[in-house]
């Protein structure tokens, strides 16, 4: 899903409900903004589905750089914990 945030939370709310069965299904989210509303946005989301977070080094992605560094450092990151979660969240901002 790509919206603002309100179908992303109950399409997430309604997959992820707990029946005590441990499923393959992961769910990557990656979100770059960094309004107000996307702030509250992911506290509730980390608070209600505690999802694992990485947090983007953006700078390295925008300027002449280190860019594919960042890139496999978040790569590396979510593949060293794909077993032990459902999901990801890879977001600019916390």
């Amino acid at each position: 899903a790509v919206d603002p945030g309100p179908f992303t939370y109950y399409l997430v709310k309604n997959s992820s409900q707990d029946t005590g069965v441990k499923t393959k299904q992961k769910m990557l989210f990656t979100i770059g903004s960094v309004s107000t509303i996307a702030i509250a946005q992911i506290a509730r989301f980390r608070a209600e589905l505690a999802p694992y977070v990485v947090k983007i080094q953006a700078e390295d992605l925008l300027y002449d750089g280190p860019d594919q560094a960042e890139i496999d450092r978040v790569k590396n990151k979510v593949l060293q914990h794909l077993d032990d979660n459902q999901m990801f969240l890879v977001a600019t901002m916390m």
